[in-house]
């Protein structure tokens, strides 16, 4: 198996003082899900240049940005209050924030023009879809399939096939959507969802697999018929995948280790990077991998993986639930 170096280059800051302004206006928005907060990071100098609080919900899980401003998803969780945060990015802090319905545990979105469209896992069990018109608020439901997680533009959405005692009786599966959210076709997966993502003529999707039980299965379905192309069986259960233009893709299990793959359905590489790895993201062929949250292990980091260098930026000097990462233009 070849082997792919990358050079580690540490870029530490004390997480919680803020630095000057950037020179840049394309920063990173990290969220932190703990303690209830987005850090902005200069990617260049790996500081954090401002901390904005996420409102009064709980969890956030989901970030859009939608001009100079930024909608923050807050899952509520199990036990917790879902909303949804409007922030201002010229203020710097929350200009609005819009309840969602108690029963709802919404995960990720994608915004269609003013309509914000979630998959809702729920608190104790969801079948369908979330959306709210950020204009009016209103909510309202679309049927889906037991326990979406993923929503994807395009749009592509994922139910992962867990009942209401965290049973796996149903496969997974992934949708194609209208612009209307109406069913146009579907593939049924192994149970579990893993991540979902959208490689030229192809759907990549990885399937969790269960605990203690079954492996994870990468997938690559055309696009759009969602035909089954092949497979790739991994010895682990993956619960957080991206892939870039160019067919590189990353894995990660909880437990944080990454898996380097491609398109052509090849394992190139694996490697441990934290205690636990949180979250992947990509942009523009750059990977954002958020590490040690929920850990108990001390500093949060988000690892910046761009050909072959790694950044390592130190967000937070204590455990906050550092979750994923995404890029933002800050208005000038």
């Amino acid at each position: 198996m070849k082997r792919i170096v990358y050079l580690l280059l540490l870029a530490s800051c004390s997480g919680l003082p803020e630095a000057p302004p950037p020179s840049s206006s394309n920063l990173l928005a990290v969220l932190l899900q703990a303690s209830r907060q987005i850090a902005l990071v200069d990617p260049q100098s790996g500081a954090v240049v401002k901390w904005i609080p996420t409102g009064e919900g709980d969890i956030p899980n989901h970030l859009i940005q939608k001009g100079d401003t930024l909608l923050v998803i807050n899952s509520g969780g199990f036990t917790g209050s879902p909303s949804v945060s409007i922030i201002g990015l010229r203020e710097g802090l929350v200009i609005g924030e819009i309840p969602l319905p108690s029963w709802s545990n919404p995960l990720q979105g994608i915004l269609i023009d003013s309509l914000l469209v979630m998959s809702d896992f729920g608190k104790s069990y969801s079948e369908h879809l979330l959306t709210m018109d950020i204009r009016t608020g209103d909510v309202d439901t679309v049927p889906l399939a037991p326990r979406p997680i993923n929503i994807y533009r395009g749009i592509l959405a994922t139910a992962n096939g867990m009942d209401e005692n965290y049973n796996y009786p149903y496969p997974a599966k992934v949708f194609l959507l209208d612009e209307n959210l109406h069913k146009m076709d579907s593939a049924v997966l192994q149970s579990g969802m893993g991540g979902l993502d959208r490689v030229g003529n192809y759907v990549m999707v990885v399937s969790s697999g269960i605990p203690g039980q079954t492996g994870s299965i990468l997938y690559r379905l055309t696009f759009p018929a969602l035909e089954k192309v092949d497979s790739l069986p991994i010895g682990d259960n993956i619960y957080s995948m991206a892939f870039s233009d160019d067919g590189r893709g990353l894995l990660g299990n909880f437990f944080g280790r990454l898996y380097f793959v491609d398109t052509g359905m090849r394992i190139l590489d694996t490697t441990r990077v934290g205690n636990t790895l949180n979250c992947i993201t990509e942009e523009d062929g750059v990977f954002y991998v958020s590490i040690n949250g929920y850990s108990g292990a001390g500093p949060n980091y988000l690892l910046i993986l761009k050909g072959g260098t790694v950044d390592s930026i130190q967000v937070s000097p204590s455990d906050d639930g550092i979750y994923c990462a995404f890029p933002v233009v800050i208005p000038q």
